[in-house]
C-alpha cells in the first residue's frame, strides 16, 4: 500500500515538475530528480549486515547540494540535527506503540516537519534541503538502533520515501494556495481602487 501511494505521489510530482513548472531551468533538474528516485526504489547497497537504500543516498546528497547552493546558515542546520533526532525518535515510538488514534505517522511527521521549519526557515529550497538531509540522517540513527539490538536492518524503506515525496507535495500546495490567495488579494485591492476612482 505505501509503494503504491509513493509512486502514486512520485508520478504527481514529475507530471507537475515536467509539464507545469514556470521556472525552465529547475524545471529539468527536479523532473530528473524524481525520476531518478522512482527508478532506484529497489535498490540496496549491502554493508556486512546492513542493507541501505539507494535512494536515500540519492535524497542525503541532494539534499546537501540545496543547501551549499543556497548558503544554508548555520544555526538552520541545528534545526536539521533537531528533525532528525525527533523523525528517529517517532519511529523508535511507532515501533514500540504502533496506535496512531488520528492519523499515520508518515501524516503526523511531515506536517509537524513542515510547522518546525515554517517557523525558523523561510526560502522553500532550504526547507527542502533541510527535510531531505533531516530526514536522511534520522533514518540512518534509526537504523543504526535497530542494528545495535539485533534486528535485521534496512536503512530506508517505501515510508522514508512517501516522507519524502509527501512533504515535497504539501510544499506545493501551500505555494499555489498562497500564490491563490494573492491573487485574490490583489484583484480585490484592484476592484476597491477602481470603485474610488484612483
Amino acid at each position: 500500500m505505501t509503494s503504491g501511494i509513493f509512486y502514486w505521489i512520485a508520478w504527481m510530482l514529475w507530471i507537475v515538475f515536467f509539464f507545469l513548472f514556470v521556472k525552465q531551468k529547475h524545471r529539468f533538474w527536479y523532473s530528473i530528480g524524481v525520476l531518478l528516485l522512482i527508478i532506484s526504489t529497489n535498490w540496496y547497497i549491502t554493508v556486512g549486515d546492513i542493507y541501505l537504500f539507494i535512494p536515500l543516498c540519492f535524497v542525503l546528497f541532494y539534499g546537501m547540494f540545496l543547501a551549499a547552493f543556497n548558503r544554508v546558515k548555520t544555526s538552520t542546520l541545528i534545526v536539521a540535527i533537531s528533525i532528525s533526532f525527533g523523525y528517529c525518535g517517532m519511529k523508535i515510538w511507532n515501533d514500540l506503540n504502533a496506535v496512531w488514534l488520528f492519523v499515520s505517522s508518515t501524516v503526523l511527521s511531515v506536517l509537524l516537519g513542515y510547522i518546525c521549519l515554517a517557523i525558523f526557515v523561510k526560502n522553500p529550497v532550504e526547507k527542502a534541503a533541510i527535510w531531505f538531509i533531516s530526514i536522511s540522517f534520522g533514518e540512518m540513527l534509526y537504523g543504526m538502533i535497530q542494528y545495535a539490538y539485533g534486528f535485521p536492518t534496512y536503512i530506508g524503506n517505501y515510508t522514508y520515501l512517501l516522507d519524502v515525496v509527501l512533504f515535497v507535495k504539501l510544499m506545493i500546495v501551500i505555494h499555489v494556495v498562497q500564490t491563490f490567495r494573492s491573487r485574490i488579494n490583489r484583484l480585490f485591492t484592484h476592484s476597491k481602487r477602481g470603485r474610488m476612482g484612483v
